[in-house]
């Protein structure tokens, strides 16, 4: 019955939210509501380029964990310049 409630009140206040967006970017910029919203900046590709210079692995399970270690394996001969993080 919660959840219900959840989807119904969510459905109806979605679309106020998607209106009311650009007003909450300008007052409230910190959210940045537009990529909650999957909206992301283009990639200047003058930057994108050149070789990344730090890798960020998260895991936050045993078996995430356990893919990265398999995915660090596979990367840390060819990029051993890089940092891995």
């Amino acid at each position: 019955m919660l959840y219900n409630f959840y989807r119904i009140t969510g459905a109806a206040f979605y679309p106020l939210l998607v209106m009311a967006s650009p007003l909450l970017e300008r007052l409230l910029p910190n959210w940045q509501l537009s990529q909650r919203f999957g909206h992301y900046p283009d990639i200047d590709q003058s930057a994108a380029s050149k070789p990344p210079q730090l890798i960020w692995i998260h895991a936050a399970s045993v078996g995430e964990v356990q893919a990265a270690r398999a995915l660090l394996r596979f990367w840390l001969i060819p990029y051993l310049m890089l940092k891995f993080f």
